[in-house]
């Protein structure tokens, strides 16, 4: 199918009240078209959209990835059997799920260099099937459960390689203290979800938490803090 059917689909009247779009194997190429992106970009209520076995291919998958950023309705989107190469679903996996931009990949050493600000402002309401796997958005969380998960995982690996505190003296400065207290939420929400075990043993063990938790406390604007709550 060429791109002009389903840009009047997805631009027509009462597609923005649709709950689920079922587009499965019908040869679907863009051909450079921004007409799918741009309506998961207006945030409609659509909450699945399954587009297997189409002919998507990676330019598509990077322009959804960045219209997830701004979209908190679509909880489901399958993308198995395009034409997304493992590089094209790679770049879609770090765009959406981790706000990170492939000019801003370019600059990091590893996604553990990843600013806390740019993973927070991802998309954490969406699970996508055939991209990836790792840290991917669960259906029945909530965002914020979502949102600390990958925060989680990103305070630990940082923690495990000795750079936690020196990256977060970077990324907030002395007129954003009111956050620390959110920074150090995050982790207590995800580690006291006891639906969340298995989830968490996989890349956050309880005690790792724990050692996030310490740290962070012992070497991280306490004292500004409480200067900041006594004043």
């Amino acid at each position: 199918i060429s791109s002009a059917p389903i840009r009047r689909l997805f631009g027509g009247v009462g597609t923005s009240k649709l709950d689920t779009i079922h587009l499965n194997h019908n040869g679907i190429e863009t051909n450079g078209d921004r007409c799918i992106s741009d309506f998961l970009a207006a945030n409609p209520p659509l909450r699945i959209l399954s587009l297997i076995g189409n002919e998507l291919n990676d330019d598509d998958a990077l322009r959804i990835g960045l219209a997830l950023q701004s979209n908190t309705n679509l909880r489901f989107l399958d993308l198995n059997n395009n034409k997304l190469t493992k590089r094209g679903k790679l770049f879609m996996y770090h765009q959406s799920i981790l706000g990170l931009s492939t000019s801003y990949l370019s600059t990091l050493k590893s996604t553990v260099e990843a600013n806390l600000n740019t993973v927070s402002g991802a998309n954490h309401t969406c699970k996508i099937d055939g991209i990836c796997e790792a840290l991917m958005n669960y259906r029945d969380k909530s965002a914020k459960w979502n949102r600390s998960r990958k925060l989680c995982w990103l305070l630990g690996h940082r923690y495990l390689e000795g750079c936690n505190i020196t990256q977060l003296e970077s990324e907030f400065s002395e007129d954003s203290i009111g956050l620390v207290p959110h920074v150090l939420a995050c982790i207590n929400t995800y580690a006291t979800d006891y639906d969340s075990v298995n989830a968490r043993s996989e890349f956050m063990p309880e005690r790792q938490c724990l050692s996030v938790l310490f740290e962070m406390v012992r070497d991280w604007k306490t004292p500004e803090l409480y200067q900041f709550y006594q004043t």
